[in-house]
């Protein structure tokens, strides 16, 4: 059998190094960067949505018009052309309502009250009135902010202050360093 040799004793023993456990480290400026750009990208693109959905809007609610008013051409060309026909029988509603003539075979009723207010023939020949699309009205708070005047600035500001931050660089450590604390 082999013996081993025994440790020489004169020699001090050096502890054993305990092997580390590398964990990943997390650059906060990365974290600062990305909510830097997120906050000037929410202020420059948010009002820029915004806008465009009330033009939007306003192109709804103008179309919706549009059609009222060309519904409304048509009824009054459609009755202009029963006039150019010569029809009698609305000539004769025309003079009974308009002019308040009765034709000469039938006699005009005669009511204490009326019954109904008069009714025109322009009243008549109106479309029903359009219904006119709403805006939506749904904010977030960081929607408010981007669109508020002074908060707008304040939103620039803090996001290129967090972009600034994160993009200086890390400061080193030393070695063995411990943070600085303040004893008491």
């Amino acid at each position: 059998m082999s013996e081993r040799p025994e440790p020489n004793t004169d020699q001090p023993r050096r502890p054993r190094q305990s092997q580390r456990r590398i964990t990943p480290r997390i650059d906060a400026g990365w974290l600062l960067l990305l909510s830097g750009v997120t906050l000037l990208a929410a202020a420059l693109l948010i009002p820029a949505a915004d806008e465009l959905s009330s033009a939007r809007w306003q192109r709804d609610r103008t179309i919706v018009l549009e059609r009222a008013h060309l519904q409304r051409l048509d009824r009054h060309m459609a009755y202009l052309d029963a006039l150019r026909s010569d029809d009698p029988a609305l000539a004769r509603a025309l003079a009974t309502a308009q002019l308040n003539l009765v034709p000469k075979d039938r006699a005009a009723l005669d009511l204490p009250e009326p019954a109904a207010p008069a009714v025109g023939i322009f009243q008549a020949l109106e479309p029903d009135p359009p219904i006119l699309p709403a805006r939506a009205e749904h904010r977030s708070t960081l929607a408010r902010l981007a669109l508020g005047p002074t908060s707008r600035l304040w939103l620039i500001a803090l996001g290129a202050l967090l972009t600034l931050m994160g993009l200086l660089p890390e400061t080193p450590r030393r070695a063995g360093a411990r943070p600085y604390r303040l004893s008491t």
